[in-house]
């Protein structure tokens, strides 16, 4: 996965500019999934994995839900793949906030299926 998150409450948002530790769940991680590190600048985010750095888009829906591109929803997506996301909304939601840490859920919000969840940490 790619992502990353800007300094706590900017401009608003639950997450704000800044390096964050991505810690998943013991669920997510059963499923083959490891934690990773995100940095967030404006509305970018570099998703730091296995020692590579990807550059993605964040597009905020409310201050507490945001959406990934690359990640949510693909770049250029094939015409399948457009039929798919029509019956999909996939996105991150901040569950609750304590410290430096944000609690999140990854879901697909039209059909009601977690995908995953975890924490951005600040570091």
């Amino acid at each position: 996965m790619f992502f990353s998150v800007n300094s706590l409450f900017a401009q608003n948002k639950a997450l704000s500019d800044g390096k964050y530790l991505v810690k998943l769940d013991s669920i997510s991680k059963k499923s083959g999934f490891k934690d990773y590190e995100v940095y967030i600048e404006k509305e970018s985010v570099y998703l730091i994995l296995a020692n590579k750095m990807e550059r993605l888009e964040i597009v905020w829906i409310d201050d507490k839900s945001f959406k990934i591109l690359g990640l949510t929803e693909p770049l250029n997506p094939t015409e399948l793949q457009k039929k798919i996301l029509k019956d999909t909304n996939i996105c991150f939601e901040i569950i609750t906030i304590v410290g430096n840490e944000c609690s999140f859920k990854l879901e697909d919000k039209k059909n009601n299926r977690i995908l995953n969840s975890g924490t951005f940490v600040k570091i």
